[in-house]
């Protein structure tokens, strides 16, 4: 009897014993969870269904600012923004059902007011049975990661659009390189660079307008946003650039474009009026080039012109002088007498063309004196004002008071305007208007007439003041009338310009020194 009770109270001894290392085990475990959780960086949070917090972490205090006093026993509510309201409850309700939430990005409310970026994995707590009592939320503060990925993003971004705005400008460099290219084909390769260029390419669509003339991408439609950028040449402006949104965009630095943007549509303008400038500039030297081999060609025919009339000047002499002692002859049969006559006026024609030619070549000096250019126009239209008026054509004088003389031989001014006159007058076959205006400037006097007639080419533009030239039918003219105009013009030390356009007329304008006070006259 006595060693059944020892042997039941060593078994007790025993269970006890086995019991307290289980208590001490578990204490030991739950010490260690307990420094785990406090160790942690990452916010320790336990709750009810209900949302009540039961446990809180040192982490959690520093992310969230409330102490464990503050925290343990209030809503997990407190954390959360006003928007959105249900997300408290859409998570605990997922617990409820045994879910477990891994890496939820939120946004969180700190006890100071400012609002964190937090990472939460949010696992289900259950009892001993295995029911789900309560809910453990593991919170990360990724604030400062959420910003470092932003200005990555953001670099990022920016990155590729400057790499676009670079693809931009090098291809429009290229382009412009190309030889042969003109303008018109700039600008349209322009306009088709530009919408890849831009944050929303596939809506972007783009147009250029330079002095009146429009050049876009196929796309292009007006809309409600758009970026443009003034083309500006010699301060003033001659067009714009333009790139517009197809489709509606949020708002960004200017409206729904960036700023790199706006540099760029600049840059594209003010490339587009060196461009401009540019073309201009060769242009002009190509014309001073035509202008050099047209004075050059000029002077040429004018010295083979002075040796030919010299030539033909004596044996037209002779011709007439024998013609006229012919005449004398009474003997002469009428048959003879006429044909004599027709030598006299053949070769009186070709003197008239040797002295026209001689003109040219400024082989015959001018006698020049102090002349009224305004009286000039009016006897010489007293002449033809009768023709004009047959011919269907309107003669509009606008003649400045008070205009200013010049030292010129008259004779030669009157056959100046006869002939501008007289071209006019043939450009007009069907009536029209002649306009005939002076002027006066500091230095020079102006005389323009300006007609609405059939109009020249450029090609034939180039050539008028070459002699021989005409294009007129045979027997209608020398080709010597405006090469003549010419050669008294500069020998007056003046200059003549012509503007025509084919079907809207042709217009001159020769500008010539005014006289200065105390000069009278001189043979030149």
């Amino acid at each position: 009897m006595a060693e059944k009770n020892t042997e039941k109270t060593n078994k007790k001894a025993s269970h006890r014993s086995k019991l307290s290392q289980n208590l001490r085990f578990k204490e030991e475990t739950r010490s260690k969870l307990a420094a785990i959780v406090e160790s942690s960086e990452d916010a320790i949070i336990g709750k009810t269904l209900d949302g009540i917090i039961t446990s809180w972490n040192s982490a959690a205090e520093r992310i969230y600012g409330y102490t464990s006093k503050e925290a343990v026993g209030r809503s997990i509510s407190i954390l959360t923004p006003p928007h959105p309201p249900d997300e408290i409850l859409g998570i605990l309700k997922k617990i409820k059902h045994g879910d477990r939430i891994d890496n939820y990005e939120t946004v969180r409310l700190r006890k100071d007011g400012k609002q964190i970026d937090v990472s939460l994995t949010i696992s289900p707590i259950r009892d001993a049975a295995g029911k789900i009592i309560g809910a453990s939320t593991i919170a990360r503060n990724i604030t400062k990661q959420k910003k470092i990925d932003k200005i990555l993003k953001e670099s990022e971004h920016a990155l590729r659009e400057r790499v676009k705005e670079l693809t931009c400008l090098y291809s429009l460099a290229k382009l412009i390189e190309r030889p042969g290219i003109s303008l018109e084909e700039i600008l349209e390769g322009i306009v088709e660079l530009l919408p890849p260029a831009w944050l929303y390419p596939e809506i972007a669509a783009a147009r250029i307008i330079l002095n009146g003339y429009t050049y876009s991408t196929r796309n292009f439609r007006e809309a409600g946003q758009h970026q443009t950028a003034n083309i500006v040449i010699n301060e003033e402006q001659r067009g714009v650039v333009e790139v517009v949104y197809l489709e509606k965009k949020p708002e960004l630095d200017e409206g729904p474009f960036l700023r790199e943007e706006r540099s760029l549509i600049e840059a594209i303008a003010r490339e587009v009026a060196l461009i401009v400038e540019r073309k201009q500039t060769d242009e002009d030297k190509e014309k001073l080039q035509d202008q050099l081999r047209h004075a050059d060609r000029l002077a040429t025919i004018g010295q083979l012109s002075a040796g030919i009339a010299h030539e033909l000047n004596e044996p037209i002499g002779s011709i007439l002088g024998f013609a006229q002692l012919m005449k004398k002859y009474p003997e002469l049969s009428e048959k003879a007498m006429q044909d004599i006559e027709k030598i006299t006026k053949a070769s009186l024609h070709a003197r008239e063309v040797v002295k026209k030619l001689m003109l040219f070549a400024r082989q015959m000096p001018p006698y020049k004196t102090r002349v009224n250019l305004n009286r000039v126009i009016e006897e010489g239209l007293y002449f033809l004002e009768s023709r004009c008026a047959k011919e269907g054509i309107k003669v509009v004088r606008s003649l400045s008071p008070n205009l200013p003389e010049i030292i010129a031989d008259q004779a030669q001014m009157t056959q100046v305007l006869v002939n501008i006159v007289v071209n006019a007058i043939q450009a007009m076959p069907g009536g029209g208007k002649l306009a005939i205006r002076t002027n006066a400037s500091n230095r020079f006097i102006s005389l323009t007439v300006e007609d609405t007639g059939v109009g020249m080419s450029e090609k034939v533009v180039r050539q008028i003041f070459l002699p021989f030239f005409t294009t007129k039918d045979v027997g209608q003219g020398t080709g010597l009338g405006l090469p003549v105009v010419h050669g008294i013009v500069t020998s007056h030390s003046g200059s003549i310009s012509v503007d025509s356009k084919v079907g809207r007329g042709t217009k001159f304008e020769i500008q010539l020194p005014i006289a200065e006070p105390g000069s009278e006259k001189e043979k030149a």
